[in-house]
């Protein structure tokens, strides 16, 4: 079987395995080579994503901005960045388009991050806005001079809300218009309920060529904030909310659904949801995925490190451990590049 069978295979196999509340990492099992032809100090964990070269393939992923708080934690991460050789993000930057203002909490990125890879983000519902268009992407893109632009599309979240965007049609026609007036690529990403099969393909044909999947690894934490939204509210609305707590597709299952029709000339993916360890980015690249993006325990070491006033020291701790246990991962398994992990080195599923 070629890769693209393989993928396929181990998807389908999948999809007749009952869901369960994690990210399904447990249900992969990469070969382990007790004599690795390897020479651990030469292994090599760089990979080139949106023309940036990465020490190790992960980003991390934005959160929020338009407070000084916030921006003390942009301002830790950036560093951590900077100095680790990854990836950064942001949250959304829809309130510094509306309130020139705050810009600085974003623009700290680029300021403290000027070689790191970058990536700009705004929900794409904002698109159905009049006012909303490529000129407001590409100033996303130029707040903290960014190599891409993340659309997410928190649609659990949206219909949760009263005042949430509810009408979604015509948005990937939105999109595809965006696409040629846009100075970056734009990645479409998911808001932890991941990408299912259709997504992959509707996307593929309107010209995008890169999905970050933020697949469902247990209950939604986004749903979780509808529902404590709801908290002092009638409890009709609450229920409903709390009923969707664990509704998405599973980070693995998201993976394959690209990485199983698409190869990575046609499609790029950005593994998220669920990733704690060096292990599980591992597992990702094998899967197909080009890089592994991580938030939550991000936001804890950046807390501390803002807490503590010494630095980034705890961020760029959680960093080296990442490094370190994808690089026991790649000896162990045999593999001497990133580009050795790959479908053949699943050895159960």
């Amino acid at each position: 079987m070629n890769t693209l069978e393989k993928l396929e295979e181990l998807r389908k196999k999948l999809e007749f395995r009952p869901k369960i509340d994690e990210a399904s990492f447990s249900k992969i099992r990469i070969k382990d080579f007790t004599i690795p032809e390897v020479d651990y100090d030469s292994i090599d964990l760089s990979t080139e994503f949106l023309g940036k070269k990465l020490k190790i393939p992960l980003v991390i992923l934005g959160w929020t901005g338009g407070s000084e708080y916030v921006k003390q934690i942009n301002e830790i991460l950036a560093r951590a960045a900077e100095e680790m050789g990854i990836g950064i993000g942001c949250g959304s930057q829809y309130a510094a388009i509306e309130n020139p203002g705050i810009e600085s909490s974003f623009t700290v990125i680029k300021d403290l991050a000027p070689n790191a890879l970058k990536i700009a983000n705004v929900s794409a519902t904002h698109l159905k806005k009049e006012n909303f268009g490529a000129e407001e992407l590409n100033k996303c893109i130029d707040i903290i001079d960014a190599d891409a632009i993340a659309l997410y599309f928190d649609t659990l979240q949206e219909v949760l809300k009263p005042e949430g965007e509810k009408n979604f049609k015509g948005l990937l026609e939105k999109i595809k218009e965006s696409i040629p007036n846009v100075k970056k690529p734009i990645i479409v990403k998911g808001y932890g309920d991941g990408i299912t099969r259709m997504d992959a393909i509707a996307l593929h044909d309107i010209g995008i060529k890169y999905i970050d999947i933020s697949g469902y690894a247990g209950p939604n934490k986004y749903v979780i904030e509808e529902y404590n939204l709801y908290k002092d509210s009638y409890d009709f609305s609450r229920n409903i909310a709390k009923v969707f707590q664990k509704w998405g597709t599973s980070t693995v299952r998201s993976i394959l659904n690209v990485s199983g029709i698409y190869d990575n000339s046609q499609m790029k993916i950005i593994a998220s949801g669920g990733i704690r360890t060096g292990i599980n980015i591992a597992k990702c690249i094998c899967l197909g995925a080009n890089i592994a993006g991580v938030a939550s325990p991000f936001l804890k070491t950046a807390e501390k490190d803002v807490e503590n006033g010494k630095g980034p020291l705890q961020s760029i701790r959680l960093i080296k451990t990442f490094l370190e246990e994808l690089k026991i991962a790649m000896f162990v398994s045999g593999s001497e590049k990133i580009s050795d992990l790959t479908v053949d080195k699943i050895e159960s599923f």
